[in-house]
């Protein structure tokens, strides 16, 4: 604005110059020629005022220039400064000689530390506010029953609550920084799939069922509700995840007792068939009711020194022994299924790491075994026959137990009375 005022009052004066130096050459040229009349007398004396005002306000120009704008535009140059880059500086006093321009730049240096006081003021209480959000959010993200996690994008977990730790058996030293594919989260992998594509599509998913694996490989079966969340200045998703797995154990084992109930009258249906049928049949139910991959039936001698193999089936209930194999096992040499009759009670082994069942060069399955459960069935005091299921997806417990237990049994009381009948016939054959 000052560089324009000044352009502005040059060229009027160049203007004003130009016509002064016109009436100077005409008063000149009169006095000159001797033609001087009265009015290139006035003219000449106005000229020569002129010349005077002339240069009066040039002189005049200058102290306005140098007094006036050359102050103001440095100190419109310095608030520009400091608006540009805010900082604790203030106006500079030096080279202001005239105490108008003095006050004025010490009136703006107090509004300026007014404004900075403010501002200070200001951020100090948005972070006292932060904190206290932060305290407050903390205080409900620690003290929730349910297990909180904030997720990357990419499967990493950046916040975990002290109900993740305890339901899921991580530190949070262990989990934080780890993706949910490097602690084998998610049984089903395309559960996080269908998780994190309904929170891109949709921005949340709300009691989205699932299963998870603990730290110590149990299954959990959770509900998740999942939000889309801005964190830490990248896109994460806030995950709440409910265990239901009490009520859900509680569901399939009032289903697994209807099941065994309709299996079972469904084994005293074939009560026609033969013993070899029997023992599929129940095996095969058996495998079914305790979510297994493969199980066996083992026949035990009355020393209780030898296992014979009857029937072995895979997940798909097919027969999967090898023929030409042995199918006689000495106890002490049985690896995990003489452990049954060794210790006469159900043994369960949910260690990955465990020997094979079938180790010893007594092999009886194709199926590697990860974990498994043999029980023993009980004829008064003798072990007439142990029965053994493997490959469950999570550990086997006690219900799993009761599950086979039960079925064994009625299969054994159904193959005593076909047998009691079968002998019963013969002898009535015999004395016919």
């Amino acid at each position: 604005m000052f560089k324009k005022f000044s352009r502005f009052l040059t060229l009027t004066l160049l203007i004003f110059a130009g016509v002064l130096f016109t009436l100077t050459v005409g008063s000149l040229y009169g006095i000159l020629s001797r033609t001087m009349t009265q009015e290139y007398y006035f003219i000449t004396i106005l000229a020569i005022v002129c010349t005077l005002i002339f240069f009066l306000t040039i002189r005049i120009a200058l102290l306005i220039t140098r007094k006036v704008c050359e102050p103001l535009e440095n100190i419109a140059a310095q608030a520009l400064e400091i608006s540009k880059a805010p900082s604790d500086r203030l106006l500079i006093e030096e080279g202001i000689r005239h105490d108008e321009f003095r006050t004025l730049v010490l009136a703006f240096n107090q509004v300026l530390k007014s404004l900075r006081e403010a501002q200070k003021e200001l951020e100090r209480k948005n972070r006292r506010e932060l904190d206290d959000t932060e305290k407050r959010y903390r205080m409900i993200l620690e003290t929730a029953p349910y297990a909180v996690t904030i997720i990357r994008m990419d499967g990493c977990l950046i916040q975990v609550n002290k109900a993740f730790c305890s339901i899921f058996g991580y530190s949070e030293e262990a989990s934080l920084g780890r993706t949910v594919f490097e602690l084998n989260f998610f049984v089903n992998p395309e559960d996080a799939e269908r998780v994190v594509g309904t929170v891109t599509e949709k921005s949340e998913t709300k009691d989205s069922e699932a299963r998870l694996r603990r730290k110590d490989g149990a299954i959990l079966d959770v509900f998740i509700s999942a939000r889309y969340l801005r964190f830490a200045e990248e896109d994460c998703i806030i995950m709440v995840m409910t265990d239901i797995t009490a009520p859900k154990r509680a569901e399939d084992a009032l289903h697994f007792a209807e099941s065994r109930f309709e299996a079972l009258l469904e084994l005293n249906h074939k009560s026609e068939s033969s013993i070899q049928a029997i023992r599929s049949f129940a095996l095969g139910k058996a495998i079914q009711m305790t979510r297994s991959e493969v199980g066996y039936i083992a026949l035990v001698n009355e020393e209780e020194t030898v296992l014979t193999l009857t029937a072995c089936l895979d997940h798909a209930l097919k027969e999967c022994r090898i023929e030409g194999k042995p199918i006689v096992f000495p106890v002490e040499k049985a690896g995990l299924w003489g452990e049954t009759v060794r210790q006469r009670k159900p043994f369960i082994s949910n260690d990955s790491a465990a020997p094979d069942p079938l180790e010893k060069g007594y092999p009886a399955c194709r199926i590697p075994i990860i974990r498994c459960m043999n029980i023993p069935v009980f004829e008064g005091e003798r072990i007439v026959f142990v029965a053994g299921v493997g490959n469950k997806d999570e550990a086997y417990d006690e219900s799993d137990v009761r599950q086979l237990t039960l079925m064994m049994q009625g299969m054994w009381r159904l193959i005593q009375r076909k047998e009691s009948e079968e002998t019963l016939h013969k002898l009535n054959e015999e004395l016919e």
